[in-house]
């Protein structure tokens, strides 16, 4: 099926799918395309991000995160100056520090992997309290006295 040049979500939902199948140079491919068409959509540098990841473009991973965050704190400050006419992407949020947690974890950033991490607990502890025990990404932090306690720390808090 062909996508027509400017059909962003065409390009995103290709992506997306192309990812489901593993070919994420692909992927890659179709949200750089959609990128182009709309190159401040948070949802789209989260994607970009994690395919970067899993091909081990650690520093492209990172950027992507960043742009992620970032386009989300703009939309932040708009979101308080028109509150009734934006809703708050708080899971995409979480799932980007979430991610940039695991990032940082494989880089050996300890400090940073927990920062990360305790971010995306506070916005959803349940789902990032099970993924972090089981993600692989934590393996060498997860004995770590702070990542014990950022995960304990959930646990007593709610």
């Amino acid at each position: 099926m062909e996508i027509l040049d400017s059909d962003r979500q065409g390009w995103f939902s290709r992506g997306k799918i192309l990812a489901s199948l593993g070919k994420h140079k692909a992927a890659l491919t179709c949200y750089e395309r959609a990128m182009k068409i709309k190159p401040n959509y948070y949802k789209e540098w989260i994607e970009k991000g994690l395919m970067l990841e899993l091909v081990r473009c650690l520093a492209a991973a990172e950027h992507c995160f960043d742009q992620a965050l970032g386009v989300f704190d703009s939309k932040m400050v708009n979101a308080v100056e028109h509150l009734p006419q934006i809703s708050i992407p708080g899971q995409n949020v979480a799932s980007s520090c979430y991610n940039r947690a695991c990032f940082q974890a494989l880089q050996g950033n300890v400090n940073q992997a927990i920062a990360y991490l305790q971010q995306a607990l506070n916005l959803n502890d349940a789902k990032y309290r099970e993924m972090s025990q089981q993600d692989s990404d934590f393996d060498d932090i997860r004995g770590h006295e702070l990542f014990q306690k950022a995960i304990k720390s959930c646990l007593i808090v709610k």
